[in-house]
């Protein structure tokens, strides 16, 4: 039995708009971080910028997975493309990752370079900008990817609190520079700080897509949902050969049930519709479920 096919038409079209949106957000955010950056004396600056940069290639990442997995089945792909989005989600994470490693090392050397200039107020209000512009795309994302269940729009809105958080630390060291510019060696430490946190968040974002991706089983309480759920029929006398996939956000299982040998063809047919009637009303992201019907064996 297959339940709802990919997201509706409105949750397609709410994915879609939050990422575009995000992307209108980070093409305005690069162009003016590295212009100022660049008239500024902000080498930090310049550098989210193109941290900006990579947040605008992922949007489009994220948008081509959300439009590929909501494609419905075809003779190529017959449990549908929902492994697009998840393969999305892992393009996300390898990018924040990247993006740690970069800032890392431009903070290594900033630290044996020992140099720094006195950033101007614009470049300050930028990063201010930077700072709650990405906030609150982080927050729209959060909303729309809970509402949707779209686990790259999640992973998307983690790499706009992630820019969010940059920018932050490129506020702080430009108002202690502009202040009292021998302080410049925490800018470069607190950047480091954040490459750790945003690699983590990559792995956050990664590691369950590529769990998924190799059919790791769901967790086991989701199982014991599905097992519950088959079992709550009257006619099931015992299941076994359970089985569960994540596609995406959503789930495949299969699974045996055992009732009376007596029982003609089509009342087992019957008892199978219902219990993956009773599975999907259990689980609202069961993508397909299969039941396949034995007879139960007599005790010895």
């Amino acid at each position: 039995m297959e339940s709802s096919t990919g997201e509706t038409g409105q949750a397609l079209q709410a994915g879609i708009k939050a990422t575009v949106v995000g992307a209108a957000v980070n093409i305005l955010l690069t162009v003016l971080k590295i212009w100022v950056g660049l008239a500024g004396r902000s080498r930090a600056l310049v550098a989210d910028g193109v941290h900006s940069l990579s947040d605008l290639a992922t949007d489009v990442v994220v948008v081509f997975g959300i439009i590929v997995g909501a494609k419905p089945r075809d003779v190529t792909h017959p449990y549908g493309h929902k492994r697009f989005e998840t393969l999305s989600e892992v393009v996300v994470g390898l990018c924040l990752l990247g993006v740690a490693v970069l800032m890392s090392m431009d903070a290594v050397k900033a630290l044996a370079g020992r140099s720094s200039e006195q950033p101007s107020a614009v470049a300050l209000a930028i990063a201010a900008l930077s700072v709650v512009s990405k906030e609150v795309l982080y927050r729209y994302t959060r909303r729309v990817s809970d509402r949707t269940g779209s686990r790259a729009l999640l992973a998307n809105a983690w790499h706009h609190r992630s820019d969010a958080l940059s920018s932050l630390v490129v506020l702080a060291s430009l108002a202690l520079l502009k202040v009292y510019p021998p302080l410049w060696v925490l800018d470069p430490l607190a950047c480091i700080g954040i490459s750790v946190v945003i690699a983590k968040v990559a792995f956050d974002v990664s590691y369950p897509a590529l769990r998924h991706i190799v059919d790791t089983a769901p967790e086991p309480g989701i199982l014991e949902r599905i097992s519950a759920a088959a079992t709550s029929h009257p006619c099931v006398l015992g299941i076994h050969k359970l089985r569960a996939r994540y596609l995406g956000s959503q789930i495949i299982a299969d699974l045996h049930i055992q009732v009376n040998p007596g029982l003609t063809v089509e009342q087992g047919h019957t008892i199978a519709s219902e219990v993956e009637k009773s599975i999907s009303r259990e689980l609202d992201n069961i993508y397909d479920v299969t039941v396949h019907v034995e007879p139960a064996q007599p005790e010895s």
